[in-house]
């Protein structure tokens, strides 16, 4: 990191800023005490802009690709002006006399005036400004309707809205439908989005401006913001559906990594690696006597979906660890409890074409904990969270089961409530734990089940007795009903203390509405305040939902 890196840094700007964003405080002459420490050699005359031409991304009907050329190497910055908002966004390559910028944020069937200015490497006087008139195209005509119901932008905390929307499966299949990476602004209005026949996963926003999401349960991709594909990773299934023609090929330089599938959770390490989940089919038998007792074995062999936490190396696509959860709780010490009980389908069918594939922990999430030195993985059928040793350390070897924390597990709760089939976990700076608990089975609500967002404090201070205690919780409320979404759902917790919460397996009589919600977390019965609802009206699917303080680094 650069001394101008540092200075600016420690003035509040993310150290993925490049220098364009030091380019938008010289134009706007910054009178604070961080612009007064970043010191440019100025250069008197100005660049001059050869042209600017604007043009439809054909990614995207809301966004535009704009080329700037210029007579000496430059940075270019346009000035984004809309009937609803304003906003700035520089190039975010080097200098240079031909530059691109991605022109993202904008709602659609909308026209935008691009004001376009340069400095020259090194800095400059800015140039002579040009302008140029962009309007936005309709939206897909796939497109999942919206519906904003409340919005207190003064109370939420600042930025997009990130999610994903799935429309319906190919029949015979479990997953596939086309879908969408959305994001919207605070009136529930897309300004960005990606379209994918395959569906997408999890979504993510990286700190250079690009997303990593999951294709479907057996593919990785990388885009920047106007969707062009820059990395892609196929596990074994997908190498094989697009062999014979179910799926588009893999890239030329796309990589194939050496596993089943990659499903649920795509995320990347602190180390730059990627962790994601994977599958294997265990065989469990042959069994004289098969002891379900229920004609599902087959030839005395009962069939489960073993699954795998998986470190895969970004440059290479190589496995640098895994761990199987076979490896820490043995499935055939208790068929009874781990065999017969699960379902049969679901992610089996989607991944495996084999008669009677049990899920038998169906993990869905898994997450990095630093200080505890541990990978926490979600389990679904098990309604199991468990703590795995991610590396070697002077307690023991790594992938050894650390605890495991649900109502089958050795975690003690001391107050509150159990989850049932929970989602997303995620990590909070104090040590917490939040969760989206779906609330499938639970005892004493049969008849009228809700799921929530759940906080809990999990003290493992003494590796013998771990112990856990509900911090808070909120049940969301849909249409005057608890929102009971009987499959995948989100919690985050946000900067500014609000957690944003997503009911996406709602499936009522006539209609699958899937809402996201912002609320101001409180004591109370209630759990705290909605001050933002949206709900994706009547699609299949909608996985996790995120916050994005902008829709690219450069943009300001």
């Amino acid at each position: 990191m650069t001394t101008e890196d540092t200075r600016l840094q420690a003035c509040g700007h993310r150290p993925w800023r490049t220098r364009a964003v030091v380019v938008l405080a010289t134009l706007a002459v910054v009178a604070s005490a961080c612009s007064s420490d970043v010191h440019w050699e100025s250069q008197n005359d100005p660049p001059v802009i050869d042209s600017v031409t604007v043009t439809e991304n054909p990614n995207s009907t809301i966004s535009a690709v704009l080329n700037v050329t210029t007579d000496v190497p430059a940075v270019a910055i346009v000035i984004v002006t809309g009937p609803e908002r304003q906003f700035t966004i520089a190039s975010p390559d080097e200098p240079g006399t031909d530059v691109t910028i991605p022109v993202v944020g904008m709602r659609p069937e909308t026209t935008y005036e691009l004001s376009v200015t340069a400095v020259a490497e090194g800095g400059s006087n800015p140039s002579v400004a040009k302008t140029e008139s962009f309007t936005t195209g309709a939206l897909p005509a796939d497109f999942p309707p919206l519906e904003l119901v409340t919005s207190d932008p003064e109370r939420m905390e600042p930025g997009f809205t990130l999610f994903d929307a799935n429309g319906p499966a190919p029949e015979g299949k479990t997953t596939g439908g086309t879908g969408f990476a959305i994001a919207v602004d605070t009136e529930g209005i897309p300004v960005w989005y990606y379209r994918y026949e395959g569906g997408v996963g999890d979504v993510r926003q990286l700190e250079n401006g690009d997303y990593l999401m999951g294709i479907g349960l057996d593919r990785a991709r990388v885009v920047d913001p106007l969707g062009n594909v820059l990395e892609e990773y196929d596990a074994r299934t997908a190498v094989a559906d697009a062999e014979s023609g179910k799926k588009d090929p893999l890239p030329e330089d796309g990589i194939e990594v050496d596993t089943d599938s990659l499903h649920h959770e795509v995320g990347l390490l602190p180390n730059g690696n990627i962790i994601s989940l994977s599958t294997k089919v265990l065989d469990l038998g042959p069994y004289e006597d098969p002891p379900c007792n229920d004609g599902t074995d087959v030839d005395g062999v009962y069939r489960v979906v073993d699954d795998i936490v998986v470190e895969v190396e970004r440059e290479t696509g190589e496995i640098v660890r895994q761990f199987a959860i076979s490896d820490m709780i043995d499935p055939a010490s208790d068929l009874h409890k781990w065999v017969c009980s699960v379902s049969i389908g679901g992610l089996a069918d989607a991944l495996y074409d084999l008669a009677g594939l049990r899920e038998w922990m169906h993990a869905n999430a898994v997450i990095y904990d630093e200080d505890r030195n541990a990978l926490i993985v979600s389990n679904r059928e098990s309604d199991l969270i468990l703590a795995i040793r991610y590396e070697d350390d002077e307690n023991g070897p790594a992938g050894e089961l650390l605890w495991s924390f649900g109502p089958e597990g050795d975690v003690e709760l001391e107050s509150g409530e159990f989850m049932y089939h929970q989602h997303a976990p995620q990590l909070l700076p104090d040590g917490t734990f939040m969760f989206f608990d779906n609330g499938n089975d639970r005892p004493g609500h049969e008849d009228d089940p809700y799921s929530r967002a759940v906080r809990f404090e999990i003290d493992d201070s003494d590796p013998d007795n771990v112990v856990a205690r509900q911090v808070w919780e909120f049940k969301p409320m849909l249409r005057g009903e608890y929102a009971y979404s009987f499959f995948v759902g989100d919690a985050d917790m946000l900067p500014n203390g609000n957690v944003l919460v997503s009911s996406g397996g709602i499936i009522a009589p006539g209609r699958s509405d899937r809402p996201i919600y912002e609320v101001v977390p409180d004591d109370d019965d209630e759990g705290g305040e909605v001050v933002w609802q949206l709900i994706v009206v009547d699609t299949d699917g909608l996985y996790r939902a995120e916050r994005v303080e902008t829709l690219t680094p450069w943009d300001s």
